[in-house]
């Protein structure tokens, strides 16, 4: 079968989100199975980096305003998914859409021909707000234009995979939409971890430029505010305050960059304390996994937005890590806390320290038992080659 995965993220070009090592893996284990994959993305053309040069500068004069430039934007990015479908439109048996603006470009191209299954991975609308930092009046046309592509989309998708319930419902509230709707969870790859002894822990640690002595909490995130890495500093300083020895990893880049740079400096904390990694590539993100003993997820909601099923999560889990999350969106729906790893109420910096002071008093016995039935869970039910055949069993029920 021919199977065209269309995309708004080249993860072909760049593999650091969760939604770029989703994409990656469904291709995997769909090609592992016999299927011809091809991978869509929106081209940048030369004409199409010139005019958003051409945008910055008129942007920087204040003679437009950014939400002209992501209305512009999503656009072009829309035309150029639809020309490349139209080459393939005769060899493929199915698409699978994995965001609005890929299932609208594959919408008006295919025209129901072809079957399509939209995934969303989150809220286009809600997160290009809390992702740009735009101002009120900006905020309101990015919210209109990327509301028409959520509500563009559900016409032509004939099913709808959600990474969590959270969203299912957004579509069925905000939407009233009656599409069939499925939530199948985030999946991971188990064997791309390994689990190191004590001496390859400590050689790998040389070699990230982490200390020997401490123990790491990693923390896996893009550096926006849904994302709350603001929360992990501070608890990182609540802990230096009371002497307790962690040091925090943050691999992410992000438009909150220069915020949480200087809140790790209001704070007193320094490079002893805890380290802003910036962007990072999936294979060196592995290695940070590797050497991690806690793996830390604070989302909080904010903007609308609340965390799905975090892959960072689940490859900590994977990982066969203690891992440590905010009780929200489709975290809650995986994490049984003190069973298959921890939670804690969102944005709670004090209930967050009290955990992390607790694990320290816990045996390698119990943190290992732990972090091995998270493993376990993450094999039995979300590894990637099950979750490729779900996607197949959705593109039968469209037919």
């Amino acid at each position: 079968m021919n199977i065209a995965i269309v995309s708004l993220d080249n993860s072909d070009r760049i593999l650091a989100g969760g939604k770029h090592v989703h994409q990656q893996l469904l291709k995997k284990a769909l090609q592992k199975q016999g299927h011809s994959v091809f991978m869509i993305f929106p081209k940048r053309t030369l004409v199409f980096l010139v005019g958003r040069i051409i945008l910055a500068i008129l942007t920087k004069l204040h003679l437009l305003n950014r939400s002209f430039s992501y209305t512009w934007t999503l656009k072009c990015y829309c035309k150029s998914l639809s020309r490349q479908l139209m080459l393939v439109s005769q060899e493929i048996n199915v698409v699978f859409a994995q965001d609005p603006v890929s299932a609208v470009a594959a919408g008006h191209v295919l025209t129901n021909a072809v079957p399509m299954v939209m995934t969303l991975h989150g809220y286009l609308a809600r997160e290009s707000v809390n992702y740009g930092n735009y101002s009120a009046d900006e905020q309101k046309k990015v919210t209109k234009e990327a509301l028409w592509y959520e509500r563009e989309s559900l016409k032509f998708a004939r099913r709808v995979i959600t990474v969590d319930s959270k969203i299912k419902s957004y579509l069925s509230e905000f939407f009233d939409s009656q599409k069939p709707v499925t939530v199948l969870k985030n999946a991971v790859n188990p064997e791309l971890f390994r689990l190191l002894d004590s001496n390859s822990s400590k050689i790998l640690k040389n070699e990230l430029g982490l200390p020997e002595n401490k123990e790491i909490v990693l923390v896996p995130r893009r550096l926006v505010r849904k994302n709350g890495v603001d929360i992990a500093i501070r608890a990182c300083a609540e802990l230096k305050k009371k002497n307790i020895s962690y040091y925090f990893v943050v691999i992410g880049g992000g438009p909150e960059h220069s915020n949480l740079s200087d809140l790790i400096r209001q704070l007193g904390l320094s490079s002893e304390d805890i380290v802003l990694k910036g962007d990072t590539n999936h294979d060196l993100a592995i290695k940070y996994y590797e050497v991690a003993d806690v793996v830390l997820v604070p989302s909080v909601v904010r903007d609308g937005v609340e965390e799905a099923t975090s892959l960072s999560m689940l490859e900590g889990m994977a990982a066969r890590k203690v891992v440590v999350v905010s009780a929200i969106g489709g975290m809650k729906e995986v994490i049984v806390n003190k069973i298959n790893g921890f939670s804690f109420e969102q944005g709670n910096v004090g209930e967050l320290t009290k955990l992390l002071i607790g694990l320290k008093k816990l045996t390698n016995e119990e943190r290992s038992k732990i972090a091995d039935r998270g493993y376990h869970d993450v094999c039995e039910h979300h590894h990637y080659e099950r979750h490729a055949e779900s996607y197949l069993l959705e593109f039968e029920k469209s037919k």
